[in-house]
C-alpha cells in the first residue's frame, strides 16, 4: 500500500487529539497543509522518507490549535488606535477627561477623539461621566468615550451636534439617549441602538490592518488558528480580505454579519439577503457564519434581560431590545436564506425570548441542523437548556468572564443566581454544544483563562463561583477545539487532530492534564501552526 508522505512528524510527547475514539497518539504527520497520520510512532515509519523532518517533541504536548468562538478582532484593533481607558487604571472622571485633554493638544479642530475600556464603579465621583465633563477638556473635537461593555458611551456635545441630535431628537428603536433629570437636557450618554446615530469616522485601512494583524499575532501566541469575528466593519472585512491576497494572514476568521444596527455597527441583513449569500460563503480562511443579533445588554451595566431584575432594579420589558415581531421577521428570513444567526443573551428573559421566536420558526421549517447560537448564554434555566437542545442551539458560552468579572456580578445580582451563571457543566449534561469565548476585548482573549475560570469556578478575587458548575480541564479543552469546530460547522476540517484536517495545531510547554490549576492558568504556548505553517515560535528551541 502506497502511503503518502509526511512532510513532519512529531512524536516523543503528548499528543491529544481531541477526538473520543483516540484521544491519544503516539505520533502525527503532516503533508503541507493537513495531517496525513495519527497514530503509534512505529507506524509512522511508513509515512516517512529521507526527506522527512522528525519533530522531537522531548516531552512537551501537541494539541489543536485552539478556536476563540466570540472575539471581536477589528474592535479590539480600533482600540489600539484610541485612548486605553481600559481596567481600574482611571481612578475618577478627573483622570479620564485628563487623558482626553492631552489628546486633545495633538488634533486639529473637528477631528474626532475615540477611547473605550472605563467603568465608572471604579470612579471617585462613584458616577457616570456626563458630556460636560467632555466638554471641558475638548471644547473643538468631537469625543466618543465607550464604557467597558460597549453598550454605553458618552459623547460630547460636537458629537450630539455632529449627529444632529438634541433635546427633541427621538431616538431610534431600542436606543437610549439620557438626559439630565433635573435640567432635562441631554447628558451625553447613551445606550444600545443609539449608538448608531453618532457618526464615528471610519478607520484608515492601512491603519487599521497593521493593527489586526498585530491581533493575529497575539491570537497565535497563545495557540488561537480560528476566530469568530463578530460584526467586523467594512474596514475590516476590506483589512482580513487583504491579508488573505497578501499571505499573511495568520488565524482563520469566521465572520458573523449584523443583521440590524447596533452598537455602533451598521446592519447588514438586507443586502446580504439581496446578493443570495448563504452560511458558508467565502472560503476555508475567510467564511460567512450568518448574522449576528442583540437580545438584551449587560450584567454589570444592568441592562441584561433578568426575569428577576437586578439587586436594586426590577426586571422591564424594556431591557429585551428587539421587539418578538422583529426577531421572529429577522429569523424566518434567516432561515429561507439558508443563514445561521448567532443572538447575543445575557438574562435568562431574553434567552426565553429567543427560544421562543426560534420554536415558531421551526414549526415552519426544520432549523435544528442549522446549529444557531446563544451567545454569552449568561442565566438559563433548566427547562430552557433542554428547548435549547431540541432546537440544535450551540452555547456560545462566554467562560471568559467568570474570572476576570465575577467579582462585579455580587454587585447587580444576588450570590445564588451569580453561581449558576455561565453554567456549562449543565449545559453539557443536557447534550448542548458548548464553546467557550470571553468576548475580546471585553475581557482579555488567552484561552487557558477562560478554561482556568469554567474549571475552577473561582474569581480573580478568590471568590467561589459555583463549584456545581465547574467542569474537567478535558471538557474545558474541547469547549476550545472540537466543540468550537462544531459551533462554526467546521468539524469536517479543523478542531482535532485527524487525518484529512487541516494542520492546524500548537505545541504546549507542559501537559494540561498532568499541571495545577495555576499551571493551567500560566501555561506558555511554544509554537503555533496554521495551516501546516508555523506561525509562531521556534521549532528550535523546543
Amino acid at each position: 500500500m502506497q502511503y503518502p508522505i509526511a512532510d513532519r512528524i512529531f512524536y516523543n510527547g503528548p499528543i491529544y487529539t481531541m477526538e473520543d475514539d483516540l484521544k491519544k497518539a503516539e505520533a502525527v504527520g503532516i503533508f503541507q497543509d493537513k495531517i496525513v497520520f495519527v497514530g503509534p510512532k512505529e507506524q509512522a515509519k511508513q509515512y516517512a522518507d529521507e526527506n522527512t523532518q522528525w519533530i522531537d517533541l522531548k516531552g512537551r504536548t501537541l494539541m489543536p490549535g485552539f478556536i476563540e468562538s466570540h472575539m471581536h478582532v477589528t474592535m479590539a484593533a480600533e482600540y489600539l488606535l484610541e485612548i486605553d481607558t481600559q481596567g481600574e487604571l482611571e481612578t475618577s472622571i478627573a483622570e479620564l477627561c485628563e487623558q482626553i485633554a492631552q489628546v486633545a493638544k495633538t488634533k486639529k479642530p473637528g477631528e474626532w477623539i475615540l477611547g473605550g475600556g472605563w467603568d465608572e464603579r471604579f470612579f471617585a465621583e462613584k458616577r457616570l461621566p456626563t458630556r460636560w465633563d467632555l466638554d471641558k477638556v475638548s471644547p473643538n473635537n468631537p469625543v466618543v468615550m465607550r464604557r467597558v461593555c460597549t453598550h454605553k458611551w458618552v459623547v460630547n456635545s460636537l458629537a450630539l451636534q455632529a449627529a444632529g441630535i438634541d433635546e427633541n431628537t427621538v431616538p431610534i428603536e431600542g436606543g437610549i439617549l439620557n438626559k439630565d433629570p433635573i435640567t432635562g437636557k441631554l447628558n451625553g450618554i447613551i445606550e444600545e441602538n443609539a449608538l448608531n446615530m453618532i457618526p464615528v469616522p471610519d478607520y484608515d485601512l492601512s491603519v487599521l490592518k497593521d493593527k489586526m494583524l498585530a491581533i493575529q499575532k497575539d491570537l497565535v501566541a497563545h495557540g488561537v488558528t480560528t476566530v469568530n469575528e463578530i460584526t467586523a466593519t467594512k474596514q475590516g472585512l476590506r483589512a482580513y480580505q487583504e491579508l488573505i491576497k497578501e499571505e499573511s494572514a495568520l488565524c482563520r476568521v469566521r465572520y458573523w454579519a449584523p443583521a440590524i444596527s447596533a452598537i455602533g455597527r451598521i446592519g447588514l441583513m438586507e443586502p446580504i439577503l439581496q446578493l443570495g449569500l448563504e452560511t458558508g460563503y467565502g472560503n476555508d480562511w475567510l467564511r460567512l457564519m450568518g448574522l449576528k443579533l442583540f437580545s438584551d445588554g449587560t450584567i454589570t451595566g444592568k441592562t441584561a434581560g433578568f426575569s428577576e431584575g437586578f439587586i436594586d432594579m426590577p426586571f422591564s420589558p424594556d431591557m429585551l431590545i428587539i421587539s418578538d415581531e422583529e426577531m421572529l421577521d429577522i429569523f424566518r428570513k434567516a432561515a429561507q436564506a439558508n443563514l445561521r444567526v448567532a443572538l447575543h443573551a445575557l438574562g435568562d428573559a431574553s434567552i426565553a425570548q429567543i427560544i421562543r421566536n426560534f420554536s415558531i420558526v421551526n414549526k415552519e421549517k426544520n432549523i435544528t441542523h442549522m446549529r444557531n447560537r446563544i451567545e454569552h448564554c449568561g442565566c438559563i434555566k433548566p427547562e430552557q437548556m433542554d428547548q435549547m437542545r431540541e432546537l440544535g442551539l450551540v452555547a456560545s458560552l462566554s467562560t471568559g468572564f467568570i474570572y476576570p468579572l465575577g467579582d462585579h456580578y455580587n454587585m447587580v445580582l444576588p450570590k445564588e443566581k451569580v453561581q449558576k451563571l455561565y453554567p456549562a457543566k449543565s449545559l453539557m449534561e443536557k447534550g448542548v454544544v458548548v464553546s467557550g469565548n470571553a468576548d475580546c476585548p471585553i475581557c482579555n482573549f488567552n484561552p487557558f483563562e477562560s478554561i482556568f475560570g469554567a474549571v475552577t469556578r473561582t474569581t480573580q478575587n478568590g471568590m467561589d463561583f459555583g463549584q456545581d458548575e465547574a467542569i474537567t480541564v478535558e471538557q474545558g479543552l474541547k469547549m476550545y477545539t472540537i466543540n468550537a469546530a462544531k459551533a462554526c460547522c467546521d468539524e469536517a476540517i479543523t478542531g482535532s487532530l485527524r487525518c484529512g484536517k487541516y494542520a492546524d495545531m500548537m505545541i504546549l510547554e507542559k501537559d494540561p492534564f498532568a499541571v495545577s490549576m495555576q499551571e493551567l492558568y500560566h501555561m506558555q504556548v511554544l509554537a503555533t501552526f496554521t495551516n501546516g505553517q508555523l506561525v509562531y515560535g521556534d521549532l528550535q528551541s523546543l
